[in-house]
């Protein structure tokens, strides 16, 4: 971490903070019968990890609207865990929305910095960096992330934006390196592989 970034960890951990103190009541949350069943506790595929459930969750096109094997996968290491307990399934959904606060921060503070015409001041990267962790504590906090974190079967659209957002964020590292590095081709492979492993999770 250099030392223009430093000053970011504070944030983060404020971030990560005030998102578990806001949803932290969702980990009492109990299974609802709108589409918990049929994607958690009635599930036979999930509650396994054996191979015949693998090769169902990688092959099955039939069972969900979506294609989304790494969610499947997901779900049954939470079950391999904690069974079919409410708890293990809220609290998977609590972490990746807390990591993904804390990747909209960055993706807002990157973004921010890329139009700027001039190499940033100190005191310019401290504002951007407070204009960000309010953008990404506005997006946290929102009423329309309750459903996403607070039921358990929506855990698949988190999982699926934390590769979306570091996909994100790989994207625009390679566009700010030269053209005639192997780093740019680099971060730019990982873009595309985040964005195929949030594909494969929904």
């Amino acid at each position: 971490i250099s030392s223009r970034q430093t000053n970011v960890v504070p944030i983060c951990l404020l971030l990560l903070v005030v998102v578990a103190l806001v949803f932290l009541p969702s980990l009492g949350n109990d299974f609802v019968q709108w589409d918990d069943d049929i994607t958690i506790y009635r599930n036979s595929h999930i509650q396994g990890l054996d191979g015949q459930r693998l090769y169902w969750m990688v092959t099955d096109v039939g069972y969900s609207m979506r294609y989304k094997p790494l969610s499947w996968l997901s779900l049954a290491l939470i079950h391999a865990v904690w069974g079919v307990e409410p708890f293990g399934f809220h609290l998977i959904s609590l972490l990746f929305h807390g990591l993904n606060t804390v990747l909209v921060f960055w993706v807002i503070r990157q973004l921010m910095q890329a139009g700027m015409q001039e190499e940033p001041s100190a005191r310019q990267i401290g504002h951007v960096s407070l204009a960000a962790a309010l953008g990404a504590l506005i997006w946290a906090v929102h009423p329309l992330r309750v459903e996403p974190v607070a039921r358990a079967t929506d855990m698949t659209y988190c999982q699926s934006l934390f590769f979306v957002l570091i996909s994100l964020l790989c994207y625009l590292r390679a566009v700010r390196l030269d053209k005639a590095t192997g780093a740019r081709m680099r971060w730019y492979g990982c873009a595309v592989i985040a964005f195929a492993l949030a594909m494969l999770s929904y």
